[in-house]
């Protein structure tokens, strides 16, 4: 039987992901220092882990269902972002990916719009071509959102917007007033907001979820991964008005959320000393890497978050396979919409042993490709 000839056209023209971190290096049986992801250096608060050993060890968590609605977990994100928000506007998914694939398979059809901001992240762009969705990308201009974002919105008119919120890669939060102003274009356009703040926590500001009862066309998606140092158990929400929510969840896939990431979310959010002291350690060791790599002849762009950008007069890739040979994993920045040839690679700050390793580690691979 051939089965591309009963799965639709399009999706046989859909590339495979490709995704960072360690368990990509293929057939490389090697030690590596990975400041390829986005994760929260100090990995995971310790109450996180003692209730995750408590629920295999005292209760049956990993023998019945898990809560398909996540419900405990909602009460959790309800007063952690403290600003009124019902159980009802809350969607957990199986990580913020999950998310934003029943996003656009939920709304968008075969030849919808989607414009995406643009380098962010690729999944947005992903999911949507797997709709058969055309896609417009929006480039920014010097790597940030300004007010000629919104003009070129208005032109294109899309169903969906996607605009990550500190961006990924770049690590930068966008000015409120742009933001207002593309919310309150696309409200009046019919066009569906999705602003991704995977990362606002790194940033100390509150974000805009407490703007999906102005606008019922604002989906907002966080992550729990990133901030709190879940990825491994993969776990995000959004965000959005309620009928949002009621479609979503007639939509997911049932019992997605495990019932360890339900109780290591929940956890996680009620340790608010973890976010503070997390937060303490990044901004002081992205304050050394900045310094330090501008010193030795990189370009480090300023950043709000745990990850930045280095421009290198090294080509990009050969520039990572270079710190792969030394042990140094980063993120290839060259497939990222818009910034293919630019050389730039994004780093994740760690903590100062193995951020004195890499500046080290740039400084000698400088040194000897200046000597060529």
């Amino acid at each position: 039987m051939r089965l591309d000839r009963s799965i639709k056209e399009w999706l046989l023209r859909l590339d495979i992901p490709i995704h960072g971190g360690r368990y990509y290096l293929n057939d490389r049986n090697i030690d590596i220092i990975d400041f390829s992801t986005t994760v929260n250096p100090l990995g995971v608060s310790e109450h996180v882990i003692k209730a995750l050993l408590d629920s295999i060890v005292g209760s049956d968590a990993i023998v019945e269902y898990p809560d398909p609605y996540a419900r405990i977990l909602k009460g959790s994100i309800v007063e952690y972002l403290g600003i009124g928000i019902d159980k009802d506007n809350i969607l957990v998914g199986n990580g913020s990916t999950e998310i934003i694939y029943d996003l656009v398979d939920s709304f968008i059809a075969s030849n919808d719009k989607v414009a995406i901001v643009e380098p962010t992240f690729l999944e947005y762009a992903h999911a949507s071509r797997r709709n058969n969705a055309v896609i417009e990308h929006i480039l920014m201009d010097d790597l940030r959102i300004d007010d000629s974002i919104e003009e070129r919105i208005a032109t294109c008119k899309p169903k969906m917007l996607f605009i990550c919120n500190p961006n990924n890669p770049t690590g930068i939060l966008a000015d409120d007033k742009y933001i207002d102003g593309i919310l309150e274009q696309c409200y009046n356009d019919g066009t569906i907001v999705v602003l991704d703040e995977s990362f606002i926590e790194f940033t100390g500001r509150s974000g805009y979820v407490k703007r999906v009862a102005e606008y019922d066309n604002l989906i907002v998606i966080r992550s729990l991964t990133k901030t709190f140092g879940l990825a491994g158990l993969r776990i995000g929400y959004c965000v959005a008005s309620k009928d949002t929510v009621d479609i979503l969840q007639r939509f997911k896939v049932p019992w997605s959320v495990n019932a360890l990431a339900q109780i290591a979310g929940a956890e996680a959010l009620n340790d608010s000393e973890y976010v503070e002291r997390s937060r303490s350690v990044i901004d002081k060791e992205r304050s050394f890497l900045l310094s330090t790599l501008s010193g030795i002849g990189f370009e480090a762009m300023a950043s709000d978050t745990n990850f930045f950008l280095i421009r290198s007069n090294i080509d990009s890739t050969m520039l990572k396979e270079m710190l792969l040979d030394r042990g140094i994993l980063v993120r290839d920045c060259s497939n990222f919409y818009g910034m293919h040839g630019s050389n730039y690679i994004r780093i994740s700050t760690r903590l100062r042993l193995e951020n004195t390793l890499l500046v080290d580690t740039l400084r000698s691979i400088s040194d000897n490709y200046a000597c060529k």
